[in-house]
């Protein structure tokens, strides 16, 4: 899992079968040029992420 917040919660929807691969993928590649200014995440358990 990458440290943040915005790539992590479209990786946790993939993972729970809420998006496809390819959601994810076009998502990931529109949010990353403005994810180097969320918050990075410090050691939290898998819940506080969008994890269960």
């Amino acid at each position: 899992m990458v440290r943040n917040k915005l790539i992590n919660y479209f990786y946790a929807e993939l993972i729970n079968g809420r998006i496809t691969q390819r959601q994810c993928y076009f998502y990931t590649l529109g949010i990353l040029p403005i994810s180097m200014f969320a918050p990075k995440l410090k050691d939290k358990p898998f819940e506080e992420i969008g994890l269960k």
